[in-house]
């Protein structure tokens, strides 16, 4: 007896939709004008135009996060303030979509002045 893999091609059926595709296209490209466009650009061999669509997403809200960075530090450069140090931020995408900075806590270990008054400190033990 030839026992045939149970799957959705068995019952011939598949969740793939043309029309939906294009619809769900069409309603990105009203959010985000130009978008389809430049989802049809960076698509790779074999990948649906809503997976391109999303990678597209994620790339423009991430320039879209740059570009607001710059405004505030070229803002805090122009009222003579140092730049903010965004080393500890990094960018976090919320359920609306809207990317933000948010600090990144700090690593666990020594601060090199901790590790300095240590070793000082060792030191004035070892001299007595």
């Amino acid at each position: 007896m030839d026992i045939q893999p149970f799957s959705d091609a068995t019952w011939n059926y598949s969740i793939y939709s043309p029309s939906l595709e294009n619809q769900f296209a069409s309603q990105a490209n009203i959010l985000a004008p130009g978008i389809v466009g430049f989802a049809e650009q960076i698509s790779v061999a074999g990948e649906s135009i809503i997976d391109a669509i999303a990678r597209a997403m994620g790339t423009v809200q991430m320039a879209q996060a740059q570009r607001e960075l710059l405004s505030v530090q070229i803002e805090r450069a122009k009222l003579g303030l140092p730049p903010l140090d965004v080393s500890n931020y990094a960018p976090v995408q919320n359920a609306s979509g809207t990317v933000t900075y948010q600090q990144v806590p700090a690593k666990a270990g020594a601060s090199p002045l901790l590790l300095l008054a240590l070793g000082a400190g060792a030191v004035m033990l070892l001299k007595k």
